[in-house]
């Protein structure tokens, strides 16, 4: 620590076992910038079930082991490392049906819709069924940022 009891981040480790039930991400700008692709959606409430995960906290940067996020967006996945720097590494994972409603609602869906009293599902991976993810890579930081076809995850049998 340094004198005044603040913690030295750089140098610093911790596990975080965290644990976030029926939450929702309510009035968030980033998905102000979606809205012409979720036009049947109510963004100023975006609901999620449990995000569980144990992140770490090493040399200054954030690691987040792979986790999968249903929303009422849809659901994804995503892993990656954050700098107290803010420069960031982050994999995605989001299916293609829900890029490509997203994609249909860009260009017939309805207009100035208001959706704000809308209670929207959250959506689940059906694990039955075969489902095909696109890979996303994001790199840089949160004011200059490169969003880049990913990799499709290597199987370690």
């Amino acid at each position: 620590m340094h004198t005044d009891l603040i913690p030295i981040i750089e140098d610093s480790e911790l596990t975080m076992d965290i644990r976030v039930l029926d939450g929702s991400l309510n009035n968030f700008s980033a998905f102000e910038a979606l809205s012409s692709y979720f036009t049947d959606k109510n963004l100023s409430s975006v609901r999620f079930d449990t995000l569980q995960n144990t992140l770490e906290l090493k040399n200054g940067e954030l690691i987040i082991p792979n986790m999968n996020i249903n929303t009422s967006l849809g659901y994804f996945e995503i892993a990656g490392r954050q700098s107290v720097d803010q420069t960031m590494d982050y994999a995605i994972r989001i299916p293609v049906k829900v890029i490509a409603r997203a994609g249909v609602q860009k260009l017939f869906g309805k207009k100035d819709q208001d959706n704000s009293d809308q209670v929207d599902d959250i959506q689940y991976r059906d694990e039955t069924k075969r489902t095909r993810l696109l890979n996303l890579q994001i790199t840089g930081t949160p004011d200059n940022f490169d969003v880049s076809l990913g990799k499709e995850k290597q199987s370690k049998d």
